[in-house]
Formats: structure tokens, C-alpha cells, sequence
């Protein structure tokens, strides 16, 4: 892993997006590191978010990964 940026989205009640509402664009973090190598990005299926991000790393980070969990919000399916 050569960089590293994030991309958070607010958590959006369903009842929105079923009446045809835009949901508010992510927020994006700086990236940090070299821009080297193929991009590549990790997402949560819809109705999921991320609740734990994984890596390993000896002396360099290399691999890193997300666990996602079904959305438990008030009005979420």
C-alpha cells in the first residue's frame, strides 16, 4: 500500500432515497503517500457501513481490508 485516503458518506435514512432524494455526497480526506501503483477503493454493500477497518503491516503497511455490518439505524431495511 503506497497511499491512503478516505471517503465517508452520512448515514441517510431509506425512507429518503425511496421518495427520490439525493442523498449528500461523500466526504473525502486528503491522501497520504505516493501516488504509485493501481488505485483501487473498498465499499459497503447499500444498507451497509463499514465498522472496522483491518490491516497488516511489518515494517510498510501491506494489506488492508474493511468489514461492513448491515445498517441498524432507526428506519433502516
Amino acid at each position: 500500500v503506497h497511499a491512503l485516503g478516505l471517503s465517508c458518506a452520512p448515514a441517510v435514512d431509506p425512507s429518503l432515497r425511496e421518495r427520490g432524494a439525493t442523498p449528500p455526497p461523500p466526504i473525502r480526506t486528503n491522501t497520504i503517500g505516493n501516488a504509485v501503483g493501481a488505485p483501487f477503493a473498498f465499499a459497503c454493500r447499500p444498507g451497509q457501513s463499514m465498522r472496522a477497518l483491518r490491516g497488516r503491516a511489518g515494517a510498510l503497511l501491506d494489506a488492508i481490508g474493511i468489514a461492513c455490518r448491515a445498517d441498524t439505524a432507526a428506519g433502516a431495511r
